[in-house]
């Protein structure tokens, strides 16, 4: 057991007499490898002070003639010498002119039909909006973002015309909102 001991510590005096040789030789490697780069930083300073120091050379300067006014001007619109007589659209056109209701504002397919009203001989749908609030519409009204008129109501749906632009007018969608029953979520 005795013999084991010393062999540990022997095996502990070799391993801390090599990190010690090792760092010894480091620490020389360090001051040659500092003088050396010391030299290189100089070598690379002094080159680019000189080349600071040198002004550029400017190229010799030519005279163009400016030929801006020989082409056309890209701010200003084509005229076409070929004039052709643009068709007059005659199809449906939205009513621009008229107050805009407030369910114009709202998409179609977040507005709800909820129920329906007869009173005095005029038939009202109720709608709901997506804040909960209940509106009253008859034949006539308008709902939805595309220009939607609503041209027939019953007790289980209500129809609207919607005019949707096509590029060269306007083109006549219909679309339909169908009564929701409590019953049908449960």
């Amino acid at each position: 057991m005795i013999y084991c001991l010393t062999e540990k510590k022997m095996f502990q005096n070799k391993s801390i007499l090599i990190v010690l040789l090792s760092l010894f030789l480091f620490g020389c490697n360090i001051e040659k490898n500092k003088k050396d780069l010391e030299d290189f930083l100089l070598e690379v300073n002094s080159k680019s002070i000189e080349k600071q120091l040198l002004a550029p050379t400017m190229p010799e300067y030519r005279l163009e003639k400016y030929r801006g006014k020989e082409i056309r001007d890209p701010f200003l619109p084509v005229v076409n010498t070929n004039i052709e007589v643009k068709k007059v659209y005659s199809g449906p056109k939205p009513d621009t002119d008229r107050v805009r209701e407030k369910l114009e504002t709202i998409p179609l397919d977040a507005i709800e039909l909820v129920g329906f009203i007869k009173e005095e001989g005029h038939f009202w749908s109720i709608v709901k909006d997506p804040e909960k609030i209940l509106h009253r519409v008859k034949i006539g009204h308008y709902m939805g973002q595309n220009y939607g008129k609503i041209i027939q109501t019953n007790e289980t749906s209500l129809k609207l015309k919607e005019l949707i632009p096509d590029g060269e007018g306007w083109q006549e969608r219909f679309a339909e909102l169908i009564l929701i029953n409590e019953r049908d979520y449960q």
